[in-house]
């Protein structure tokens, strides 16, 4: 990988009534910190898709007023389960156009992490490292499963 990731947190507020941590990684050139020329571009993953991230994605991403630059590596169809179970369409149809489908359409139960869905989190972390972003926000995953599959994983 050509790029290292430089971590900072921003707090999510009042999001489905509480705080929640979203991790910002700037992806800076590793011989220096130049500014990115031209716009910045955004790379947000959906987390694990049994849990709060694609909630927190459909509800934070509508909200913002410019979505230019961002791009949202996941799946249309598990967002759209999300979006049809929390009857957040509106939602959905203001960013549908910025979901990349790097993960593979699958069934899930809300709260109940698997090692499929930890794969898909996993996918979606992978696709938005290689697209050459100059932000990537994770939301997030269940570490605990992410090991089953990649014990060495430290988030």
């Amino acid at each position: 990988m050509s790029r290292r990731a430089k971590v900072a947190s921003i707090t999510v507020k009042k999001v489905c009534g509480m705080d929640r941590r979203l991790a910002l990684r700037p992806a800076l050139p590793v011989h220096g910190s130049q500014k990115p020329s031209g716009p910045v571009r955004y790379a947000v993953t959906i987390g694990d898709p049994a849990g709060i991230g694609p909630e927190m994605v459909l509800r934070t991403l509508a909200r913002l007023r410019d979505l230019n630059g961002c791009t949202i590596y996941g799946n249309r169809a598990m967002l759209r389960k999300t979006t049809r179970d929390l009857g957040l369409m509106e939602g959905y149809r203001r960013i549908e156009s910025r979901v990349v489908d790097v993960v593979e359409d699958m069934s899930f139960d809300y709260g109940k992490s698997t090692k499929r869905t930890a794969r898909a989190a996993l996918h979606s972390i992978q696709a938005a490292l290689e697209s050459g972003s100059d932000v990537i926000v994770t939301a997030p995953i269940v570490k605990a499963t992410v090991r089953l599959i990649s014990p060495d994983f430290t988030g």
